[in-house]
């Protein structure tokens, strides 16, 4: 279970270890290899498709439960109900910056990046799980005959199901993978310039 999620995470931790190490012969290596589990240069993997979609359906999912958990919150401590907004605006705001943050720098390679990403996918799911719950246990009991919360519910099971699975493909790996590649190409290429840059920097001294 979460076989491809675990390889890519692993890959990641290697990479991030070795690059610290490896000369630029040895990373060379390295990223021909990963090229080769990326399965070369081009194809789906270098869409980013997997890591696009998980991204989409987790907002869709987070998305889903806010109205019925700040809801939960304002009556709790008693706030007036019409001010729900400024609960959710400000929540939805910050979730959606961090998220795709997180995306953008998993796609560069960067493995705490990685790792945050997959915190805030588990979070994500983990609240939805408790939502349906919330939404499935008046029903079980004969309480409710509203049907808009387990429907969104459901939705945000399936949304979040659906992201997991994304991550869990094989496409994510080759992805990984890539990104993996070019993030230590990026690297090299920044050494190579400042080695340059300090080579006409004596010339010139």
């Amino acid at each position: 279970m979460m076989k491809n999620i675990k390889k890519s995470l692993v890959l990641s931790m290697i990479v991030d270890k070795k690059k610290r190490t490896l000369n630029d012969d040895q990373l060379d290596s390295l990223r021909d290899r990963l090229l080769d589990r990326a399965g070369g240069p081009v194809g789906l993997h270098t869409m980013a498709l997997p890591l696009s979609g998980s991204t989409l359906l987790t907002m869709f999912s987070y998305m889903m439960w806010q109205v019925p958990l700040w809801m939960a919150l304002f009556r709790w401590f008693g706030w007036p109900e019409f001010k729900l907004f400024a609960g959710i605006l400000p929540a939805a705001m910050v979730y959606l910056l961090l998220l795709y943050a997180a995306a953008l720098f998993t796609a560069k390679g960067f493995l705490r990046a990685f790792r945050f990403f997959l915190i805030l996918i588990l979070l994500t799911a983990l609240g939805t799980l408790i939502n349906f719950i919330a939404a499935v246990s008046p029903w079980l009991t004969g309480t409710t005959s509203h049907t808009t919360h387990l429907v969104t519910a459901v939705l945000a099971v399936i949304f979040s199901g659906c992201a997991v699975i994304c991550l869990n493909s094989v496409m994510f790996y080759r992805t990984t993978a890539y990104c993996l590649h070019n993030h230590l190409w990026r690297g090299q290429l920044k050494r190579a310039q400042q080695k340059e840059r300090r080579r006409v920097a004596r010339k010139h001294g």
